[in-house]
Protein backbone atom coordinates (compact mmCIF):
# COMPACT_ATOMS: atom_id res chain seq x y z
CA UNK A 1 0.00 0.00 0.00
CA UNK A 2 1.22 3.18 -1.10
CA UNK A 3 -1.50 5.73 -1.44
CA UNK A 4 -2.47 7.95 0.75
CA UNK A 5 -5.80 7.78 -0.25
CA UNK A 6 -6.50 4.39 0.84
CA UNK A 7 -5.56 5.34 4.51
CA UNK A 8 -9.14 6.86 4.95
CA UNK A 9 -9.04 8.87 8.09
CA UNK A 10 -5.78 7.57 9.27
CA UNK A 11 -4.40 10.20 6.90
CA UNK A 12 -0.92 8.80 5.75
CA UNK A 13 0.33 5.64 4.55
CA UNK A 14 3.90 5.08 5.96
CA UNK A 15 5.93 1.63 5.29
CA UNK A 16 3.08 0.05 3.81
CA UNK A 17 0.45 0.98 6.79
CA UNK A 18 -1.86 3.42 7.44
CA UNK A 19 -0.84 5.39 9.83
CA UNK A 20 -1.99 8.70 11.76
CA UNK A 21 0.36 11.31 13.02
CA UNK A 22 -0.85 13.06 15.98
CA UNK A 23 0.76 14.82 18.82
CA UNK A 24 4.38 14.44 17.34
CA UNK A 25 3.88 10.27 17.12
CA UNK A 26 2.40 7.85 14.73
CA UNK A 27 0.28 5.70 16.05
CA UNK A 28 -1.37 2.00 14.98
CA UNK A 29 -4.86 2.23 13.39
CA UNK A 30 -6.07 0.66 16.25
CA UNK A 31 -5.23 3.36 18.60
CA UNK A 32 -6.43 6.07 15.91
CA UNK A 33 -9.44 7.98 17.57
CA UNK A 34 -11.58 9.19 15.09
CA UNK A 35 -9.34 9.74 12.46
CA UNK A 36 -8.18 12.94 14.66
CA UNK A 37 -6.22 12.06 17.74
CA UNK A 38 -3.81 8.76 18.91
CA UNK A 39 -4.62 7.12 22.12
CA UNK A 40 -2.87 5.22 24.29
CA UNK A 41 -2.92 0.94 24.18
CA UNK A 42 -4.85 1.17 27.66
CA UNK A 43 -7.01 3.64 26.42
CA UNK A 44 -10.38 3.95 24.80
CA UNK A 45 -11.62 5.87 22.07
CA UNK A 46 -14.62 7.80 23.01
CA UNK A 47 -16.79 9.57 20.16
CA UNK A 48 -20.27 10.74 19.64
CA UNK A 49 -21.65 11.75 16.69
CA UNK A 50 -22.45 15.37 18.56
CA UNK A 51 -19.89 15.99 20.05
CA UNK A 52 -17.10 17.88 17.95
CA UNK A 53 -13.86 16.61 19.59
CA UNK A 54 -13.01 12.65 20.60
CA UNK A 55 -11.68 11.79 23.73
CA UNK A 56 -9.33 8.91 24.93
CA UNK A 57 -10.72 7.18 28.29
CA UNK A 58 -8.20 5.85 30.67
CA UNK A 59 -8.55 2.24 31.16
CA UNK A 60 -10.49 2.51 34.49
CA UNK A 61 -13.48 4.58 32.74
CA UNK A 62 -15.50 4.12 29.51
CA UNK A 63 -17.41 6.23 27.02
CA UNK A 64 -20.65 7.09 27.67
CA UNK A 65 -22.54 9.48 25.21
CA UNK A 66 -18.93 11.19 24.24
CA UNK A 67 -18.17 12.13 28.12
CA UNK A 68 -15.54 9.38 29.89
CA UNK A 69 -16.80 7.42 33.08
CA UNK A 70 -15.79 5.63 35.79
CA UNK A 71 -17.27 2.02 35.93
CA UNK A 72 -16.90 1.43 39.29
CA UNK A 73 -18.24 4.74 40.88
CA UNK A 74 -20.81 6.16 38.12
CA UNK A 75 -23.01 4.57 35.57
CA UNK A 76 -23.66 5.60 31.67
CA UNK A 77 -27.34 7.55 31.39
CA UNK A 78 -27.60 8.82 27.90
CA UNK A 79 -30.40 10.58 26.32
CA UNK A 80 -31.43 12.84 29.03
CA UNK A 81 -31.16 15.77 31.09
CA UNK A 82 -28.70 14.50 34.05
CA UNK A 83 -25.12 15.96 34.29
CA UNK A 84 -22.46 14.88 31.75
CA UNK A 85 -24.69 11.52 31.38
CA UNK A 86 -23.76 10.11 34.05
CA UNK A 87 -25.45 8.50 37.26
CA UNK A 88 -23.66 7.34 40.60
CA UNK A 89 -23.34 3.68 40.84
CA UNK A 90 -26.29 3.04 43.73
CA UNK A 91 -28.49 5.27 41.50
CA UNK A 92 -30.92 4.19 38.81
CA UNK A 93 -31.25 5.48 34.81
CA UNK A 94 -34.34 6.65 34.25
CA UNK A 95 -34.15 7.53 30.65
CA UNK A 96 -31.88 10.53 31.30
CA UNK A 97 -32.18 10.73 34.86
CA UNK A 98 -30.94 9.39 37.57
CA UNK A 99 -33.19 8.27 40.44
CA UNK A 100 -32.00 7.33 43.85
CA UNK A 101 -32.14 3.98 45.31
CA UNK A 102 -35.39 4.44 46.86
CA UNK A 103 -36.99 5.98 43.62
CA UNK A 104 -38.78 3.40 40.94
CA UNK A 105 -38.87 4.99 37.02
CA UNK A 106 -41.89 5.70 35.70
CA UNK A 107 -42.85 7.41 32.18
CA UNK A 108 -38.82 8.70 32.50
CA UNK A 109 -39.77 10.25 35.72
CA UNK A 110 -37.99 9.34 39.06
CA UNK A 111 -40.96 8.85 41.67
CA UNK A 112 -40.52 8.60 45.23
CA UNK A 113 -40.83 5.16 46.80
CA UNK A 114 -42.51 3.94 43.73
CA UNK A 115 -45.74 5.02 44.83
CA UNK A 116 -47.20 5.50 41.23
CA UNK A 117 -46.17 1.81 39.79
CA UNK A 118 -49.13 1.12 40.12
CA UNK A 119 -52.41 -1.43 42.21
CA UNK A 120 -50.35 -4.22 43.62
CA UNK A 121 -46.95 -3.32 42.34
CA UNK A 122 -43.33 -2.67 43.93
CA UNK A 123 -40.39 -0.33 43.48
CA UNK A 124 -37.62 -2.93 42.89
CA UNK A 125 -34.24 -0.69 42.58
CA UNK A 126 -35.81 1.06 39.56
CA UNK A 127 -38.30 -1.50 38.53
CA UNK A 128 -41.86 -1.97 39.28
CA UNK A 129 -42.41 -5.11 40.10
CA UNK A 130 -45.71 -6.66 39.49
CA UNK A 131 -47.53 -9.33 42.33
CA UNK A 132 -46.87 -12.27 42.59
CA UNK A 133 -43.54 -11.42 41.68
CA UNK A 134 -41.45 -9.24 44.37
CA UNK A 135 -37.80 -7.71 44.50
CA UNK A 136 -35.55 -10.46 45.96
CA UNK A 137 -32.02 -9.17 45.74
CA UNK A 138 -32.73 -6.45 43.55
CA UNK A 139 -34.93 -8.62 40.73
CA UNK A 140 -38.48 -8.74 40.06
CA UNK A 141 -38.40 -12.34 40.90
CA UNK A 142 -41.68 -15.07 41.00
CA UNK A 143 -40.81 -17.03 44.76
CA UNK A 144 -40.99 -20.83 44.16
CA UNK A 145 -41.75 -23.19 47.60
CA UNK A 146 -38.22 -24.35 49.09
CA UNK A 147 -38.20 -27.40 51.71
CA UNK A 148 -38.23 -25.96 54.85
CA UNK A 149 -37.53 -28.86 57.82
CA UNK A 150 -40.66 -30.52 59.22
CA UNK A 151 -43.52 -29.32 62.28
CA UNK A 152 -46.63 -30.77 63.39
CA UNK A 153 -49.92 -29.81 62.50
CA UNK A 154 -53.10 -30.78 63.36
CA UNK A 155 -56.34 -32.04 61.29
CA UNK A 156 -58.68 -30.00 60.26
CA UNK A 157 -62.01 -30.28 62.11
CA UNK A 158 -64.01 -29.51 58.29
CA UNK A 159 -62.31 -33.39 56.87
CA UNK A 160 -62.69 -34.51 60.49
CA UNK A 161 -66.64 -33.79 60.88
CA UNK A 162 -67.30 -34.77 56.92
CA UNK A 163 -65.72 -38.40 57.65
CA UNK A 164 -67.88 -38.65 61.06
CA UNK A 165 -70.86 -37.46 58.74
CA UNK A 166 -70.43 -40.00 56.27
CA UNK A 167 -69.67 -43.04 58.65
CA UNK A 168 -72.93 -41.70 61.06
CA UNK A 169 -74.99 -42.64 58.31
CA UNK A 170 -74.12 -46.00 58.46
CA UNK A 171 -77.50 -47.19 60.38
CA UNK A 172 -77.10 -47.62 64.00
CA UNK A 173 -73.55 -46.39 64.33
CA UNK A 174 -72.98 -43.13 66.39
CA UNK A 175 -69.15 -41.98 66.37
CA UNK A 176 -66.88 -39.21 66.67
CA UNK A 177 -63.65 -39.83 65.26
CA UNK A 178 -60.93 -37.71 66.02
CA UNK A 179 -57.39 -36.85 64.24
CA UNK A 180 -53.69 -37.59 64.39
CA UNK A 181 -51.27 -36.30 62.02
CA UNK A 182 -47.56 -37.14 62.32
CA UNK A 183 -44.74 -35.31 61.82
CA UNK A 184 -44.98 -32.91 58.93
CA UNK A 185 -43.11 -31.50 55.69
CA UNK A 186 -42.91 -27.56 55.56
CA UNK A 187 -42.39 -25.60 52.67
CA UNK A 188 -41.57 -22.13 52.62
CA UNK A 189 -41.98 -19.48 49.80
CA UNK A 190 -41.28 -15.63 49.62
CA UNK A 191 -44.76 -13.11 49.36
CA UNK A 192 -44.61 -9.90 48.83
CA UNK A 193 -47.66 -7.50 50.28
CA UNK A 194 -49.10 -4.89 47.91
CA UNK A 195 -46.99 -2.00 49.81
CA UNK A 196 -43.98 -4.12 49.08
CA UNK A 197 -42.83 -5.95 52.64
CA UNK A 198 -41.40 -9.04 51.90
CA UNK A 199 -42.61 -11.75 53.72
CA UNK A 200 -43.08 -15.56 54.51
CA UNK A 201 -46.00 -18.12 53.12
CA UNK A 202 -45.23 -21.54 54.77
CA UNK A 203 -47.20 -24.61 53.70
CA UNK A 204 -46.56 -27.33 56.44
CA UNK A 205 -48.57 -30.91 55.75
CA UNK A 206 -48.77 -34.68 57.05
CA UNK A 207 -50.66 -37.97 56.46
CA UNK A 208 -53.49 -37.64 58.45
CA UNK A 209 -55.00 -40.79 60.17
CA UNK A 210 -58.79 -40.49 61.81
CA UNK A 211 -60.05 -43.42 63.29
CA UNK A 212 -62.21 -45.31 66.54
CA UNK A 213 -62.89 -48.45 67.62
CA UNK A 214 -66.47 -50.03 68.44
CA UNK A 215 -67.59 -52.84 69.34
CA UNK A 216 -70.49 -54.89 67.80
CA UNK A 217 -72.78 -52.53 66.69
CA UNK A 218 -75.78 -54.17 64.53
CA UNK A 219 -76.56 -52.58 61.13
CA UNK A 220 -79.55 -53.77 60.62
CA UNK A 221 -82.05 -56.40 62.02
CA UNK A 222 -84.61 -58.28 59.96
CA UNK A 223 -87.93 -58.04 60.33
CA UNK A 224 -89.42 -62.17 60.36
CA UNK A 225 -89.30 -63.36 57.28
CA UNK A 226 -91.52 -66.22 56.11
CA UNK A 227 -89.93 -69.39 54.28
CA UNK A 228 -91.26 -72.31 52.43
CA UNK A 229 -89.53 -74.53 50.66
CA UNK A 230 -91.04 -77.34 48.92
CA UNK A 231 -94.51 -78.71 48.54
CA UNK A 232 -97.54 -78.59 51.05
CA UNK A 233 -96.75 -82.58 52.06
CA UNK A 234 -92.55 -82.46 51.51
CA UNK A 235 -91.14 -79.01 51.93
CA UNK A 236 -89.67 -76.78 54.91
CA UNK A 237 -91.75 -73.88 56.24
CA UNK A 238 -90.40 -71.66 59.12
CA UNK A 239 -89.61 -68.30 59.82
CA UNK A 240 -85.92 -66.61 59.45
CA UNK A 241 -84.50 -63.89 61.22
CA UNK A 242 -80.93 -62.24 59.60
CA UNK A 243 -78.81 -59.72 60.64
CA UNK A 244 -75.78 -57.46 60.07
CA UNK A 245 -73.33 -55.73 61.94
CA UNK A 246 -69.84 -53.95 61.67
CA UNK A 247 -67.00 -53.76 64.21
CA UNK A 248 -63.49 -53.50 64.80
CA UNK A 249 -61.80 -49.92 63.48
CA UNK A 250 -63.54 -47.11 61.44
CA UNK A 251 -61.17 -45.26 60.22
CA UNK A 252 -60.07 -42.66 57.04
CA UNK A 253 -56.91 -41.45 55.98
CA UNK A 254 -55.96 -37.86 54.17
CA UNK A 255 -53.81 -34.98 54.65
CA UNK A 256 -54.05 -32.46 57.30
CA UNK A 257 -51.92 -29.01 56.69
CA UNK A 258 -51.60 -25.22 57.50
CA UNK A 259 -51.52 -22.13 55.06
CA UNK A 260 -49.24 -18.94 56.88
CA UNK A 261 -49.27 -16.11 55.07
CA UNK A 262 -47.43 -12.77 56.20
CA UNK A 263 -48.80 -10.92 53.22
CA UNK A 264 -52.17 -11.97 53.37
CA UNK A 265 -54.60 -14.52 55.33
CA UNK A 266 -53.70 -18.14 56.42
CA UNK A 267 -55.50 -21.26 56.43
CA UNK A 268 -55.78 -24.74 57.89
CA UNK A 269 -56.53 -27.39 55.26
CA UNK A 270 -56.56 -30.82 54.46
CA UNK A 271 -57.82 -33.63 52.94
CA UNK A 272 -60.04 -37.52 54.05
CA UNK A 273 -61.45 -40.45 52.36
CA UNK A 274 -62.74 -43.46 53.23
CA UNK A 275 -61.40 -46.89 51.99
CA UNK A 276 -62.69 -49.35 54.35
CA UNK A 277 -64.15 -49.85 57.73
CA UNK A 278 -64.05 -52.65 59.90
CA UNK A 279 -65.17 -55.97 59.98
CA UNK A 280 -68.60 -56.36 58.14
CA UNK A 281 -70.50 -59.64 59.06
CA UNK A 282 -74.09 -60.75 58.12
CA UNK A 283 -75.99 -64.03 59.77
CA UNK A 284 -78.73 -65.29 61.31
CA UNK A 285 -81.05 -68.07 62.32
CA UNK A 286 -84.45 -70.31 61.30
CA UNK A 287 -86.98 -71.94 63.48
CA UNK A 288 -88.96 -73.75 64.17
CA UNK A 289 -90.69 -76.37 62.01
CA UNK A 290 -90.14 -78.52 59.47
CA UNK A 291 -93.09 -80.18 57.47
CA UNK A 292 -92.05 -84.11 56.18
CA UNK A 293 -94.81 -85.85 55.00
CA UNK A 294 -97.36 -83.78 56.25
CA UNK A 295 -96.25 -84.14 59.75
CA UNK A 296 -94.21 -80.73 61.60
CA UNK A 297 -90.77 -81.74 63.11
CA UNK A 298 -90.01 -78.24 64.22
CA UNK A 299 -85.57 -77.38 64.59
CA UNK A 300 -83.51 -74.70 63.60
CA UNK A 301 -82.96 -73.49 60.17
CA UNK A 302 -78.67 -72.12 59.21
CA UNK A 303 -78.99 -68.64 57.76
CA UNK A 304 -76.14 -67.46 56.47
CA UNK A 305 -75.86 -63.93 53.80
CA UNK A 306 -73.44 -61.08 52.67
CA UNK A 307 -73.42 -57.73 53.27
CA UNK A 308 -70.98 -54.33 52.68
CA UNK A 309 -70.44 -51.11 53.03
CA UNK A 310 -68.53 -48.72 50.99
CA UNK A 311 -67.95 -45.17 50.28
CA UNK A 312 -66.94 -43.13 47.61
CA UNK A 313 -65.42 -39.67 46.73
CA UNK A 314 -63.29 -37.29 48.66
CA UNK A 315 -63.36 -33.85 50.82
CA UNK A 316 -60.71 -31.42 50.64
CA UNK A 317 -60.99 -28.24 52.87
CA UNK A 318 -58.60 -25.25 51.41
CA UNK A 319 -55.27 -26.01 49.70
CA UNK A 320 -51.29 -24.86 50.42
CA UNK A 321 -51.44 -21.28 49.00
CA UNK A 322 -55.35 -21.21 48.06
CA UNK A 323 -57.75 -20.57 50.89
CA UNK A 324 -60.19 -21.98 48.59
CA UNK A 325 -63.11 -23.53 51.03
CA UNK A 326 -64.52 -26.38 50.91
CA UNK A 327 -64.27 -29.03 47.89
CA UNK A 328 -65.96 -32.59 47.40
CA UNK A 329 -67.83 -34.99 49.30
CA UNK A 330 -67.81 -38.47 51.43
CA UNK A 331 -70.66 -40.61 50.60
CA UNK A 332 -72.71 -44.16 51.87
CA UNK A 333 -72.91 -46.37 49.22
CA UNK A 334 -75.97 -48.23 49.30
CA UNK A 335 -76.07 -51.20 51.95
CA UNK A 336 -77.67 -54.51 50.68
CA UNK A 337 -77.81 -57.73 52.36
CA UNK A 338 -78.42 -61.21 50.44
CA UNK A 339 -78.46 -64.38 52.14
CA UNK A 340 -79.51 -68.05 51.66
CA UNK A 341 -81.96 -70.06 54.36
CA UNK A 342 -81.16 -73.94 54.57
CA UNK A 343 -83.37 -76.64 56.15
CA UNK A 344 -84.01 -80.36 55.84
CA UNK A 345 -80.93 -80.26 52.59
CA UNK A 346 -83.32 -77.90 51.29
CA UNK A 347 -82.30 -74.20 50.72
CA UNK A 348 -83.85 -70.31 49.53
CA UNK A 349 -82.66 -67.11 48.89
CA UNK A 350 -82.93 -63.97 51.30
CA UNK A 351 -83.03 -60.54 49.61
CA UNK A 352 -81.66 -58.50 48.24
CA UNK A 353 -82.58 -56.21 51.62
CA UNK A 354 -82.35 -52.79 51.24
CA UNK A 355 -80.25 -51.46 54.62
CA UNK A 356 -79.47 -47.56 53.41
CA UNK A 357 -80.39 -46.58 50.25
CA UNK A 358 -77.99 -43.39 48.84
CA UNK A 359 -80.53 -41.07 47.52
CA UNK A 360 -77.64 -40.16 45.36
CA UNK A 361 -76.49 -43.38 43.91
Amino acid sequence: MDDNSECGTCKHCIGGECLYIGDGEWCDPADCCNGEICCDPDESCCTDSGVDDPYCCPDSETCCDGECYNTTTQKCCPGGSSDDFKCDSDETCCEGNCCSPNDCCVDGQCINNGEECGTDQTCCEGSCCALPKCCIGGNCTTPSWLPNGSVSVSADPTVVNAVNSALNNIPGVNVSLTGLSFSASCNLKKCCEPAGTLGNQTCADGTLTISTTIGKTTVWGSPPIAVSLGTENWGVSFTAFAGVWVEGELSASGTAGNFTDDCGTGCVYGSGSISATGSVSAGGYGCCCVITFGEPHCGEAEVSGTASISFTGTVRNNQCGNCDGVNGSIELGDIVFTGTATMGGLSASLGPYVIYDNPNS
